[in-house]
């Protein structure tokens, strides 16, 4: 008995995933990082591209699957040494002064400082009520206030 393979949609999400690394692979050698989104299952550990030279770490050791994933699909090795240099840190909290003083020009994080100031809602409601005090009452577009609102 022959059993005949005919291509399906596994095989097609199986080509255009080698597709898609091989087009991170151009991508990473230009000057900009590109990423592409990790579109696998949580429960599958992405395909390890060959090594780009790039590393990523945590900052104060959390671990969020996702961005693993998503940096090592992406050609990205975690640092193995505390001393080892990175040029990504991803962190779940605030990041203390001290580190962004540290940063080198090439090294990423994924907050700057004070950006609690904007994200969060009751720290963005005191900064405009204190707007509202120093300059007096003022007109909110209807596109922030059907953001505001739930």
């Amino acid at each position: 008995m022959v059993i005949r393979h005919e291509p399906g949609k596994l095989d097609l999400a199986f080509e255009q995933a080698i597709e898609a690394h091989k087009a991170v692979d151009n991508i990473m050698q230009r000057k900009y990082l590109m990423f592409r989104p990790y579109i696998d299952p949580m429960s599958m550990r992405p395909y390890k591209p060959t090594d780009k030279g790039y590393f990523f770490k945590f900052y104060n050791g959390f671990n969020v699957p996702l961005i693993r994933y998503t940096m090592e699909d992406n050609g990205f090795r975690e640092v193995a040494e505390r001393n080892q240099e990175w040029s990504v840190m991803w962190a779940c909290s605030n990041i203390k002064s001290v580190v962004y003083q540290a940063l080198n020009r090439n090294q990423k994080v994924n907050h700057f400082p004070k950006s609690t100031e904007m994200t969060r809602k009751d720290s963005m409601y005191m900064h405009l009520a204190r707007l509202r005090e120093t300059h007096g009452k003022f007109k909110v577009d209807s596109t922030y206030r059907s953001m505001c609102y739930f």
